[in-house]
This record gives structure tokens, C-alpha cells and sequence, in this order.
């Protein structure tokens, strides 16, 4: 089989129109012929029991893996975005880990990043700043299908280690000539939030080979989020209890105690309220200029604005000076350090407090996702061959504008006390249990000033006498992403009893990706501005956690950012300093700034070879086809490596009036060439009228997204007045390489009866070249760190320290002592297999007798297992994927309304682990959601839908290690939308 460039402009109108042949009157009947055999496992979300008869018989019919969903022919999917839509599929998982919907997903056991995201077949400019495509960025309603190809050839793209993630946009001559309108509203119950959303498309054949479409698609975006969150767990000290050393050592000895008694720290209560829109619109022309050319123009664009996203955040966090009483019962977890062996840890979750550290928060953090583009096909066919040429540009631009404002009241030293007392239990097992009291002596939360950046200050922040501390502080980033391509394919058909045709491809591309940033501190800030009247009423304090978390404090206040800006600027920066768009100064030594200051240039230059065969083996068809792609790149990386130093600012007397960071910059620019050969084979075949075998293997890559390149080398000195003086250092990885993939894949599917299906495929990857943290301690401690002006390191214990000794007393009674040096960065690690089971069925039970005859669903499995180690000796863990998923779809339909219902489901999954020595893993327990949709089909062309997400109130919890040492809980509540459509 030859999949043709035209093929897979059209891969979704194929599908359509094999299914037109066998139901005309489905919704998705707007499709082209087929160009080809290219496999689709096709469910249209509406007319479920027709469309899911259809899909079996399609991929009855058709040869390579494609999973794939449609929308409702009304341009409707029914889930909230593209990406809860399509976790349906086999092997798909979506991440929920970002509050702001995002939409990104796994595949195939594999992270989003290993994922090409394609409109029509190819690549294009993403809105992306870290991470995958955000499926959330565009209104689903421009969309007519979403593919995922699960086995690849060399025609097909590369780019997908995982898959490929399709959007497709049909194009006019493959449209019905007609209309569809909808309007509708979301309700957010956990925010009591409503977003009103509307779409309008037509489509018109001028002549029977001319024709003309658009989509206008708009959706406001409210909702919610809130959280309860352990960040991290201390120490116990003798301090906390008001013993002597050798007291506490009597009552907690190490002999018991290795790693001494551990308690929830810093412990957060967190609300996200997002609010926004989002503009998104296709359109595009196809002229039929004779029978063998086809000329086509295609456009999509899509701005989502969530203006207003803010983070209202508290913190209670008790320190070695706060007074511990009334602990709980201590308990024990297992868990391995630094070097894998697993010890018994101690830990107590309950415990009453006193001067502790309070910290309330806001932080607005508006985003900026747009992208645009635009393509220009042409195509000419006759008996014998298939040309195609295409041309694509696109644009995406993503930025995310955080401003935070933090009022502290700090834990005072000594026998002193900041006033503050409570209570906290962490529940247990469960955060939904937890309980927490606070009580202040300041109900603003704003002690009184003066306020000021006296020596030993952050930049971030101004500090009182007392040490209470007034932030301002937030990173601001943004992404320019630039894709142009051109390729054309030729294909030569032949009537030969096996070699079916021969096929090949040239493709050209060069994408930009430009990376900025700029980090908020608040040097220079008018500090008289800093008054008990910033502090206002937190506006969530009644409707916290919907009910889910019924024992949070009250006491929690916020600010208004304008206000607060208004407050404290204009600021006077320092000569040389430059500004944010929030109008404040820079800090432009930040590793946050200066890593993440860089371009990436990728010009691509690609060629294959693919032939398509059919013979017959003992009564037995056999299809398939073998070719190869030789994928050239040029990369071309510009950055600048700095180094941080800190000096004393004098006041006019000459006294040490604050401190500041002098930066020095060495501009960087990095090149290289790389090239990758990728066959490919696939097989069919059938080995009775019921029973089809596909064995597939083929070589993929993926290029690491560019912001974990972080090609700038970042030495920072250890802050002023630290008691163990830190080196930070951020490496720079501009020569990290592509990771690859052999993969090998096996279905065997049963069709056991004409609306049945029973499949079964079994896949392998043998991935080499991932990109993460680095965990070699050789790296995270070097011997030899002179390049870096580090001296010699050495490691000891969990640490590593330099042979650079430090002041950390005064001029005139100076204290030595060695630097610790902590480094963090990405490297290309050790090789891992991915093995996974996909097991799906699907059954339209219309055998049954009325009104039974309705009936229908499906039920899909998968598993995935990872087999790898890294450098230090650890396992291998990808973040964001479950070992197991399934979902479970049963449905109901008939002529006049129809009821669906899935359950989705995964088990436990790892999060990214630090990049030091102690990082902390985490994990998210396993969660299952039901969402319904139920339609009812009105006259005149009218139907009224209501859809239900997470009916079953579902909540994300993070733990570390186990259960008992719990870490986050996220409350996102149940999400109503109903909608009215009609076709004209």
C-alpha cells in the first residue's frame, strides 16, 4: 500500500466516505473517495449505534492502525476540549496536572512531548512555552476529526515517537453544501460559573467544482480550581519542642530515628479562577480544474485569552524557631534515598503551632495562546500516476504574565513570637480530611513598616524590622513559534499482480522557535507604599473546596494587583536595570531569565521511498508496504551563558545600604547536524473471512521541545548572609539530540459478528536518548568544576561542597567556610523499552428485539510497562503515565434522542522527581470520571444536547512515596453544558 501526500491532506474524508457507502444518512457523509487503503478506526459521536457498526467495518476494510474520532456533523464533540475527547481512544491518557485546561495528553505509555501534533497531516506553529501541544488552545468546533496514527510509514511525517496527533480540517468539495449553528453554555458548579459559548459554519458549492467554507467557533472560559497542599515535610527540631539537644536526642534516638522525625511544613490552601475567551476560525476554497487537478486553499486561526487567571494562595509554615505541641502519633514510611536503598522514615501529620511563618499570596498569571496558518494544495491524477505539491506557513505565539504579590509574616527567632498560633492534621491518607486553624494578631496580614531592602534582602522582597516580608516577585515568558514548509510526492500506480505502486517524497521545512522571558523583583519599588489598606477580603473564602475540604481557615486575605501597582511605582531602578511589562525591575540574574533567553532554528530537509505490495499466501491476502525516509537537520542554537555575583550597594555615608547582583553575559551560539534513516513495514493479513493479522515495525524520533534545551550555563554566587554559602548552578544542554525508537507492532482483530469487533495489539519501544533531569552525581558533582570557577568538588553525604572557601562571618572576624554547589539540568539518559497492550471491543447489539435493539458500547484496555534504569541505578519513570487505563461506553439510541455514558479510568502514575540529589518524587493516585451526554432530535432540523463532565466528582491527589505521606489534592467539581444546534 502507497500512502499518498494527497492521502493524507484527505485521511479523515477517507474514512467518511467508506462509510457513506454503507450509511448515507450518518452525520459525517461529507467526505472525498478514498485515495487509498489508510486504516481508520472512525467513532462518530452522534448516531452512536450506526457510527460504531460503521467504524468496525472500516477497519475491516483498511490496512494500518489509526485510532481517531469525529465530531457530530454539527462540528460538536461532546466532552469540554479535543484532549477529554479523545483520552476515549486506546492508549491516550489526559494530563490534568495544569489548572488552566490545557489539554495536553499521553500516548501509547508515552509523554505528550513524544507526540507530533499535525493539522492536515503536518507539522505546524504550536502555542507552546514548556511541554506538548495544548489541544485546549483551539475551539474544537473547527475541527471535523482528530486522528491518532499509532503505526507510521516513511510517508507519514516524522516527529511522533509515540504517534502522530492529527487535526483535521475537511476540505470544501468533500462538505455537504449547508449550515450549522449552536449555542450553549458551561456551568462550572465548584465556581458557580458560567461560560456561553456559539459556533456558525456554511459551506457552498458555487458550481459543482468550486466550493467555498468557514467556521466561526467563540467560548468564554470560566473556571475553577481549588487546592489543599502539603509542599514539603521538615524536620523535627529540638527547637519545635523547647528541649535541649540532648533531650531530644534522648526522646527520639538515632538508633529509631536515622533520618529523624518528619512533619507537614510549609502546608497551602490554593484557589485558581480562570477567566477568559477563546476566537477560533477555519476557512478555505477548492476548485476540481479539470478531472485530474485539484487546487485547494485551507486557513485556521484561534486566539485564547485567559486574561485573567489568578492564584489566591496561603501558607502556613512553621520553621525551627516555631513551638510544636500536641504531635500526633508517629508512623513509619518506606522509602529510598539518594541512593536507592529504601529506609524507614518517621513521620507524625498532626500537631498544634505557634509562630509560624504565614504567607498569603496572589498571583496573576494571564495567558496568551494564538496560532495561525495556512496551506496551499494541489493535486493531479490520472489511471497511472498521483502528483501533489503542498505549501504551509504558520505562527504561534504563547506567553504567560505572572505578577505575584506575597504579604509574610515571618516566625520571629529567639523566645520572641510573631502571635500567630493553629492547628493542623493532614488527614491521614485522604487531604480531603485535613484541617487546618490559623490565628493572627493582624487581621490585614500587613505588619506595620518601615519597609526596606536592607543587606540580606531578596530582590523580591522588602522587609520590616521584624523580618516580615512584603514579595513581589513572578516570571513572565513567551514563545514565538515560526514553521514554513514545501515537500511534493509522486506516485506511480501499477497493475501488477504484487507490486501495487511505488511512491516518493521531497519535504523541506525550517520552524523558529524564539524564547523570552523576564523575571519581576522589587528593587527600587516605593516602599512607603507598602500599607495594612493593601490587604482585601478574599473572595472564595465562603465557597472553598465546594464542600470537599470542609475544615480550611477562613483566615486568609488577598490583594488587588492594580492597587498594589499603583502603591509601589513608579519604581527607581539602578543604572543599567531595565524593566517588566508590569513596569518593575528586572531581575535579569534569575536562572528563570537567563535560561530562558534563547533561539532555536531547525532547517529539515527530508526523502522517501514507499512501495505498496498484494499477493496471496495459501488462500491467504496478504497486503502491505515496506519503504524508508532520510531525515537531514541543520539546528542552530543562540544563547548566553551568565554569571551572578553579588556586591554591596553604599549609601552617601559609605555604610552597606543593600545588596545587589552584578551579571556578566558571554553570548553563545551552538550548531549542529544530525541525520536519521526511518523504514518501515507493514503487513496485513487475512487469515479468514473473520480473523486479520497486522505486524508493523518501523523507526521513529523526536526532537526535545526547545525549553528543555535551556542552552544557557547559569552560575549564580551564594546569596548574602546565607548560612551555608550555595553556589547555583544551572547547566546549559544546547547539545542534547533527538531521542529514537524502534518500534514493533502486533494486532489481531475478530470481527465475530457483522456490528462486532474484538481486537487485540500488542506494541514494543525501544527508545534510546530521553531527555531529563540529570541524575549522575559525576555531573551533579563534578571533580573538576574549574570551567564553571567552582574550583574542586567533592561529594559528602547528600551534598556536594567545593574546596572554595567562603566569608560567612564579617571583614573583620571572617569565618571560612567550604561552598555547597547544587546543579541541575537535562541530559540524554539511559535506553528504556516501552511494552503495551491495547484490548478493545465494540458490540452494536441490534440483534437484540425492540426496543432493546438500541443498545450498544465499547470497552477499551490498555497497559503499559517501562524497562530501563537510569545513570545513578534507579528506575525509569515517565511522568504522566499510568500503567493502566480502560474506559467503559455504553449507549442508547433512537430515531429521536440518544443517551451516552463513559467511564474513564487510570491507575497511579509518577510526576517529574527534582534534579538534586534529594528530589522529591511524587505520584497521583488513581482517579476514574463518568461523564453522560443525552441529544434530542427536535423538528426542523433542531436538536438540543446536555452534557455532564465528572458526574462523579472526581479528585486529583498527589502523594510521595505512599498513601500515608500525602501532597496535594485538587478540586475541580462537576461541569454542566447544554446546547442548542440546527442545520440549514
Amino acid at each position: 500500500m502507497v500512502i499518498t501526500q494527497r492521502s493524507i491532506l484527505l485521511a479523515a474524508t477517507s474514512a467518511a466516505a467508506l462509510l457513506v457507502a454503507t450509511a448515507p444518512t450518518l452525520a459525517l457523509a461529507q467526505a472525498a473517495p478514498p485515495a487509498n487503503d489508510a486504516v481508520v478506526e472512525e467513532v462518530v459521536v452522534t448516531g452512536f449505534r450506526q457510527a460504531y457498526a460503521d467504524a468496525i467495518q472500516t477497519k475491516r476494510d483498511t490496512l494500518e492502525i489509526i485510532d481517531g474520532i469525529s465530531s457530530d456533523g454539527l462540528g460538536r464533540f461532546p466532552d469540554l476540549n479535543v484532549g477529554e475527547a479523545i483520552q476515549r481512544i486506546p492508549g491516550v491518557q489526559i494530563n490534568r496536572e495544569a489548572g488552566g485546561r490545557d489539554a495536553t495528553i499521553n500516548l501509547r505509555g508515552l509523554p505528550g512531548t513524544f507526540a507530533l501534533t499535525t493539522i492536515n497531516g503536518q507539522s505546524f506553529a504550536a502555542p507552546i512555552l514548556n511541554g506538548s501541544a495544548p489541544l485546549g488552545a483551539f475551539n474544537s468546533d473547527i475541527f471535523t476529526a482528530v486522528r491518532v496514527l499509532k503505526t507510521q510509514t516513511a510517508a507519514e511525517q516524522p516527529g511522533g515517537l509515540s504517534g502522530n496527533i492529527d487535526l483535521r480540517i475537511v476540505p470544501a468539495l468533500a462538505r455537504k453544501d449547508g449550515g450549522s449553528l449552536s449555542i450553549g453554555n458551561e456551568y462550572d458548579k465548584l465556581g458557580k460559573l458560567n461560560s456561553p459559548n456559539a459556533s456558525l459554519s456554511y459551506n457552498k458549492h458555487f458550481t459543482d467544482d468550486f466550493a467555498a467554507f468557514g467556521v466561526l467557533a467563540y467560548k468564554k472560559e470560566r473556571f475553577r480550581r481549588d487546592s489543599t497542599q502539603i509542599q514539603d515535610y521538615d524536620t523535627l527540631a529540638a527547637t519545635n519542642l523547647g528541649l535541649t539537644q540532648a533531650q531530644f536526642d534522648a526522646l527520639y534516638p538515632v538508633s529509631t530515628y536515622a533520618n529523624g522525625v518528619k512533619f507537614p511544613g510549609q502546608v497551602r490552601q490554593t484557589v485558581r479562577d480562570n477567566n477568559g475567551r477563546t476566537y477560533s476560525a477555519a476557512g478555505g476554497a477548492e476548485w476540481q480544474a479539470t478531472d485530474q487537478l485539484k487546487i485547494g486553499l485551507t486557513g485556521y486561526f484561534s486566539d485564547r485569552n485567559l486574561k485573567s487567571s489568578n492564584q489566591y494562595l496561603l501558607y502556613v509554615d512553621p520553621t525551627a524557631s516555631s513551638r510544636l505541641t500536641n504531635l500526633g502519633p508517629i508512623y513509619f514510611v518506606d522509602e529510598p534515598n539518594a541512593a536507592g536503598v529504601v529506609q524507614k522514615n518517621a513521620y507524625i501529620n498532626s500537631y498544634d503551632y505557634s509562630n509560624a511563618s504565614i504567607t498569603d499570596s496572589l498571583r496573576s498569571e494571564p495567558s496568551i495562546q494564538k496560532a495561525r496558518g495556512l496551506s496551499f494544495d494541489v493535486d493531479w491524477r490520472n489511471d497511472d500516476w498521483r502528483l501533489n505539491a503542498s505549501a504551509r506557513t504558520s505562527w504561534a505565539d504563547r506567553r504567560s504574565d505572572q505578577i505575584e504579590i506575597d504579604i509574610v509574616q515571618a516566625a520571629r527567632t529567639g523566645t520572641a513570637t510573631n502571635g500567630t498560633s493553629g492547628h493542623y492534621f493532614s488527614g491521614g491518607e485522604n487531604l480531603k480530611d485535613s484541617a487546618l486553624t490559623l490565628i493572627t494578631p493582624t487581621p490585614s496580614h500587613i505588619n506595620p513598616g518601615p519597609w526596606d531592602q536592607r543587606p540580606g534582602t531578596s530582590v523580591t522582597q522588602a522587609r520590616n524590622a521584624n523580618n516580615d516580608r512584603f514579595g513581589t516577585t513572578g516570571t513572565n515568558g513567551r514563545a514565538l513559534t515560526y514553521v514554513d514548509s514545501i515537500q511534493g510526492s509522486a506516485e506511480r500506480m501499477f497493475n501488477g499482480k504484487f507490486l501495487q505502486s511505488l511512491k516518493a517524497g521531497l519535504r523541506y521545512e525550517a520552524n523558529t522557535f524564539n524564547s523570552s522571558g523576564t523575571r519581576n523583583t522589587a528593587q527600587g519599588i516605593n516602599f512607603a507604599g507598602i500599607t495594612s489598606a493593601l490587604s482585601i477580603a478574599n473572595p472564595y473564602i465562603d465557597t472553598f473546596g465546594g464542600g470537599y475540604i470542609p475544615n480550611y481557615t477562613p483566615n486568609w486575605v488577598a490583594v488587588d494587583i492594580p492597587s498594589v501597582l499603583a502603591a509601589i511605582k513608579p519604581v527607581t531602578p539602578l543604572p543599567g536595570q531595565t524593566l517588566t511589562q508590569y513596569g518593575l525591575v528586572n531581575n535579569d540574574a534569575d536562572p528563570g531569565f537567563s535560561s530562558y533567553n534563547f533561539s532555536v532554528d531547525n532547517k529539515i530537509s527530508s526523502a522517501y521511498a514507499l512501495g505498496l505490495f498484494e499477493t496471496d499466501v495459501r488462500g491467504v491476502r496478504v497486503r502491505g508496504n515496506v519503504g524508508a525516509r532520510y531525515e537531514h537537520t541543520d539546528e542552530t542554537v543562540a544563547s548566553v551563558d551568565t554569571s551572578n555575583k553579588t556586591v554591596n550597594v553604599l549609601g552617601p555615608t559609605g555604610a552597606v545600604i543593600a545588596t545587589r547582583v552584578v551579571t556578566t553575559r558571554t553570548p553563545r551560539l551552538f550548531e549542529q547536524s544530525y541525520g536519521n534513516w526511518l523504514p518501515s513495514a507493514v503487513v496485513r493479513a487475512d487469515l479468514t473471512d473473520k480473523i486479520t493479522l497486522r505486524l508493523a515495525a518501523y523507526d521513529t524520533y523526536v526532537r526535545p521541545q526547545p525549553r528543555d534545551i535551556t542552552p544557557a550555563t547559569v552560575v549564580t554566587d551564594p546569596p548574602e548572609g546565607a548560612a551555608v554559602p550555595t553556589y547555583t548552578v544551572v547547566l546549559g544542554s544546547a547539545n542534547l539530540k533527538p531521542y529514537t525508537a524502534h518500534s514493533y507492532d502486533f494486532a489481531l482483530e475478530w470481527y465475530n459478528r457483522p456490528n462486532g469487533l474484538v481486537a487485540l495489539t500488542i506494541y514494543r519501544k525501544d527508545v534510546k536518548g530521553i531527555v531529563g533531569a540529570i541524575r549522575d552525581v559525576g555531573r551533579l558533582c563534578p571533580a573538576d568544576a574549574t570551567n564553571l570557577g567552582l574550583g574542586h568538588l567533592t561529594v559528602v553525604g547528600t551534598n556536594c561542597f567545593s574546596d572554595i572557601q567562603v566569608n560567612i562571618g564579617t571583614p573583620t572576624a571572617p569565618v571560612m567556610t567550604p561552598a555547597r554547589v547544587v546543579i541541575s539540568g537535562n541530559e540524554n539518559q539511559q535506553p528504556v523499552t516501552v511494552n503495551g497492550i491495547e484490548f478493545n471491543v465494540q458490540q452494536n447489539l441490534d440483534f437484540l428485539p425492540a426496543p432493546f435493539d438500541g443498545l450498544g458500547g465499547a470497552f477499551n484496555y490498555a497497559r503499559t510497562t517501562l524497562d530501563g534504569t537510569n545513570s545513578n541505578g534507579t528506575r525509569v519513570t515517565l511522568p504522566g503515565v499510568s500503567k493502566n487505563n480502560y474506559n467503559f461506553i455504553a449507549y442508547y439510541e433512537t430515531k429521536r434522542f440518544g443517551v451516552r455514558a463513559v467511564y474513564n479510568y487510570r491507575d497511579d502514575y509518577d510526576l517529574a522527581a527534582g534534579g538534586t540529589f534529594n528530589g522529591a518524587a511524587r505520584s497521583v493516585k488513581a482517579r476514574g470520571q463518568l461523564d453522560m451526554s443525552a441529544s434530542v432530535n427536535l423538528p426542523r432540523n433542531f436538536k438540543i444536547s446536555l452534557d455532564g463532565f465528572n458526574l462523579t466528582n472526581a479528585v486529583r491527589e498527589e502523594y510521595e512515596n505512599a498513601y500515608s505521606k500525602p501532597r496535594r489534592l485538587d478540586v475541580d467539581g462537576r461541569t454542566y453544558q447544554v446546547t442548542l444546534s440546527a442545520r440549514f
